[in-house]
């Protein structure tokens, strides 16, 4: 649990509960945080659709945790251009969410997500900031030069190991992104980024309490008055 913030604004946004999920993309940042070469060549993994037709550059910039650790995505071509992530095992009928945040180079770049490599995906809808973003299923249009966490949801058909992919669909070249914070995660909502460098982590889900004189200060056990202000996340069920 934490006191969350906006990112932009920095203003407080309240103390933020979380339940436990899983980020199973293996290298969401840090030295692994890289292409690893051709599509053709690997099964796990960052890989290019093509290593001559984009540059993917690693550290490159600021990314919006302050350090230089951000991916610069560079078209060469208006082909053969996407970035992706293979080897996810999915479920039939499970919601997921594949995010991280991307900041624009060019002020005509737009993204398109991909599922490459498997059977299908459905219901498919994109959140800027973890608000979905209206009539953007597929394709990012993003709304200015600043850093934003994008989530591509979807419904998986089959039950099945696959590849998801992107791609500047402008159709021009040079320096088009900034990538950071790759999370593949299990839900109906994107959650905080878990860190990974290597290998899939595991965030348990947060508990609150206040306990012994730290309660007793505040709490009369004869009368008194707590006022609770609270959102519940979209996609969360009522009750839970």
């Amino acid at each position: 649990p934490r006191f969350d913030h906006d990112p932009t604004t920095r203003e407080c946004k309240g103390f933020l509960l979380e339940e436990s999920r899983i980020n199973y993309i293996k290298n969401g940042h840090g030295n692994g945080f890289k292409s690893q070469g051709s599509m053709n060549d690997y099964t796990e993994g960052w890989v290019q659709q093509n290593t001559t037709n984009s540059t993917i550059t690693q550290f490159a910039a600021e990314g919006p945790d302050g350090t230089t650790s951000a991916l610069k995505y560079t078209l060469n071509s208006a082909s053969g251009r996407r970035f992706d992530y293979e080897g996810l095992s999915t479920t039939n009928g499970t919601v997921y969410c594949y995010s991280w945040w991307m900041k624009r180079m060019a002020s005509d770049a737009v993204w398109s997500f991909q599922q490459v490599g498997g059977s299908g995906v459905t219901s498919t809808s994109i959140l800027i900031d973890g608000v979905a973003a209206s009539g953007q299923t597929t394709t990012y249009t993003p709304p200015d030069d600043e850093w934003h966490r994008v989530t591509w949801k979807f419904t998986k058909t089959t039950t099945e190991t696959m590849d998801l992919g992107g791609y500047d669909s402008s159709g021009s070249t040079g320096d088009r992104w900034l990538l950071w914070g790759a999370q593949f995660e299990v839900g109906a909502f994107p959650t905080s980024y878990i860190p990974t460098n290597g290998t899939t982590a595991t965030r348990g889900n947060d508990n609150c309490r206040i306990i012994g004189q730290e309660f007793s200060d505040f709490y009369n056990q004869t009368e008194g008055t707590i006022v609770s202000e609270h959102s519940i996340a979209t996609g969360v069920a009522s009750g839970d």
